[in-house]
């Protein structure tokens, strides 16, 4: 069984996987948030781009469901177990999550790990979940996927490691059963089909539409949760981590950045559009299209409201709301009056800048496309963040 194991784990990892940031997202507005961590399907394998694993493809299945934008951040490793699992976890700001979905255990079923280990593990992970998430966050224990699902599995050895997969997942269905927030789902039942000799992106969406169809209605419940706009929002982000990932930036090329700047000017159709680097008690202006000023005083800036919340902040006629109706860029040069902005994210989520398009003529909330500043936004953030993998 060993020899069989260490055979299969040296095939899987000559299959391609994905590169790049270990983030997708789906169209949208007032996107969910969720964390997939976890090995086996999660790793991608046969795939080159995290956009069609089954990352990807789970973030457009619930989408589809619940009519609002997702993003997926993914946390793998082909030989993630519930231990390393947990050390992983302990790493990741966990408070930002709608939903957290766990998928571990193949390694387990593979190795023969006695079912109590397997408790023990697991009971680990859903009690630190269930400390270290915000109220209303669900939890999602995936089952151990079919081993028919992998090439690299069949065979008489994947039949007796198949079988103890139904062991551990009958312990996780039994832990999970008690917990309010915390459920499990069957990779097993309906029973997902192998479409390929290696894993493609039709065999990610069948996994993703069966998880989508059950994760959907729990992650509406989490959505409307009444915490879900209070303290998850920023509250856990002291000013001194924000700052420390803001530092990690300063040295951004501006001309990178260029482009998705004057493409949301060009497409919203107004005068001006900024990225600013919400620095200290600065604001400064990384790319500027339409206004002069390469940095303000944060105190007076529209971006920094923009990074308080977590979706599109809209100001359809300054004047006329009360907290920017005195400030000086709205009484005087520039004369804002309409203004539209995005929060920019660093990878562990604090807030560092914002995307933003402003007009000195108003304009109706109505005429603005949320979906096109997010999907703008979320661009430009993901060259960010390539730029600092790169360097």
């Amino acid at each position: 069984m060993r020899g069989w194991v260490a055979s299969a784990r040296e095939n899987a990892e000559m299959l391609p996987r994905p590169k790049g940031i270990p983030q997708v997202h789906a169209d949208g507005v007032d996107a969910d948030r969720i964390l997939l961590i976890g090995s086996g399907a999660v790793v991608g394998y046969g795939v080159f781009s995290y956009d069609l694993s089954l990352g990807g493809w789970l973030a457009r299945a619930l989408s589809t469901e619940t009519e609002r934008g997702v993003d997926v951040d993914i946390a793998t490793r082909a030989g993630m177990t519930v231990a390393s699992a947990l050390d992983r976890l302990a790493t990741i700001p966990l408070w930002r999550y709608e939903a957290v979905i766990v998928a571990v255990g193949l390694n387990e079923a593979l190795d023969l790990t006695p079912a109590n280990r397997w408790r023990s593990g697991m009971t680990r992970i859903l009690d630190y979940l269930g400390k270290h998430t915000t109220r209303g966050t669900e939890i999602v224990v995936l089952g151990i996927p079919p081993m028919h699902s992998m090439p690299a599995m069949l065979g008489p050895m994947g039949r007796i490691a198949q079988h103890h997969a139904g062991k551990l997942d009958a312990v996780s269905a039994d832990l999970c059963a008690p917990r309010t927030h915390a459920h499990f789902v069957s990779l097993n039942a309906p029973v997902i089909p192998l479409q390929h000799d290696v894993p493609g992106g039709d065999d990610y969406r069948i996994a993703a539409e069966v998880i989508g169809a059950f994760v959907a209605p729990k992650l509406r419940r989490a959505h409307e949760h009444p915490y879900r706009d209070g303290v998850r929002v920023r509250g856990f982000i002291s000013e001194e981590r924000r700052q420390r990932s803001v530092d990690a930036f300063r040295a951004t090329d501006p001309q990178l950045l260029h482009r998705s700047v004057a493409l949301a000017r060009e497409l919203f159709g107004t005068g001006a559009a900024v990225f600013s680097l919400i620095d200290g008690d600065t604001s400064r202006h990384l790319v500027h299209l339409g206004i002069p000023h390469e940095e303000v005083d944060r105190s007076l800036t529209f971006c920094n409201v923009t990074i308080q919340g977590r979706g599109a902040m809209i100001v359809p006629d300054a004047t006329a709301d009360a907290r920017f109706a005195d400030n000086p860029f709205v009484t005087g040069d520039p004369y804002i009056r309409f203004y539209a902005g995005f929060p920019i994210e660093a990878p562990g989520g604090e807030p560092i800048g914002a995307l933003c398009v402003l007009d000195p003529q108003p304009r109706a909330a109505s005429q603005v496309d949320k979906v096109l500043l997010r999907r703008l936004a979320l661009q430009l953030q993901q060259q960010l963040h390539g730029e600092l993998v790169l360097r």
